[in-house]
This record gives C-alpha cells, sequence and structure tokens, in this order.
C-alpha cells in the first residue's frame, strides 16, 4: 500500500491499536484509541509527534478512564438484549478491549457460512482458538 508513498513517515488509523515502527523506508505510526482500544489495555491512547533532525519522533501516551458509564448505558438500552449475539460481543470487545465479533464473523464464513447467528453459534465458536481467526495485526 506504501509502495507510491513519498514521504517516509506515514500516520495510520483506525485498527485502534498504538504503533510506532519502521518499515523499510517508512516510519509508519498509530496513535491508537481514545475511546474504543483493541489492543488490550483499556485506557484511552494519543500521540505526540515531534520532529526532530533525523525526522519524526512519536510519543505514545496512555490516559486511564472510567469505562463504567459506557457498560451502564449498553444496560439501559438493552444493547443484547437488542443485538444479541452481536451485542454481546461487542460488550465483550469493551470489557477485553480485544476483537471479538470480527474473529467469530472470519470463523464462521470458513466453517459454517449458513449458520445464523446465534447462542448456538457462539457456544461453538467459544470452543476454537479464536487467534487463528484474527486479523495479523491484532494477534
Amino acid at each position: 500500500m506504501l509502495a507510491h508513498a513519498e514521504e517516509t513517515t506515514v500516520i495510520a488509523a483506525h485498527t485502534r491499536i498504538a504503533l510506532d515502527r519502521v518499515v523499510d523506508r517508512w516510519h509508519i505510526v498509530n496513535p491508537g484509541s481514545v475511546g474504543i482500544p483493541l489492543d488490550g489495555d483499556f485506557s484511552a491512547s494519543y500521540m505526540i509527534l515531534e520532529s526532530s533532525p533525523s525526522g519524526w519522533r512519536a510519543t505514545l501516551r496512555r490516559v486511564p478512564f472510567d469505562c463504567g458509564p459506557v457498560f451502564k448505558e449498553f444496560e439501559r438500552q438493552r444493547f443484547v438484549e437488542q443485538c444479541g449475539v452481536v451485542g454481546q460481543l461487542i460488550v465483550q470487545e469493551f470489557k477485553t478491549a480485544r476483537l471479538q465479533l470480527l474473529p467469530l464473523l472470519y470463523w464462521r464464513n470458513a466453517t459454517c457460512p449458513d449458520h445464523p447467528l446465534d447462542a448456538q453459534l457462539l457456544f461453538a465458536f467459544q470452543h476454537v482458538d479464536a487467534r487463528e481467526y484474527l486479523p495479523l495485526a491484532y494477534q
């Protein structure tokens, strides 16, 4: 994806995983996520970029926050009851700061694509090594 990028520092986003890495000739940075982290650390992350003689320097920062109001709102809205298995997995993503829904969908597509998203499917998935169905960046 970077083959035609002239800049040597690239700011990425939307993976919800903080990153500061050099790959070939590119310095790739990602500030992470302020509200929905997916790196196992339930705290807000952001990045400060500072120029230096050798290029950009990224400083990643983390700030803990109270996620209690999020879970209270899920309960108030009856999110799991309204959204079923999908809602249950989204709440799990907030609790664990890890992907839950996407691995299930990948596994379902690979093993039983016609099976409905129901409690039986979720039960079967809970007995699978979900890491096999995580995108590489999230492993």
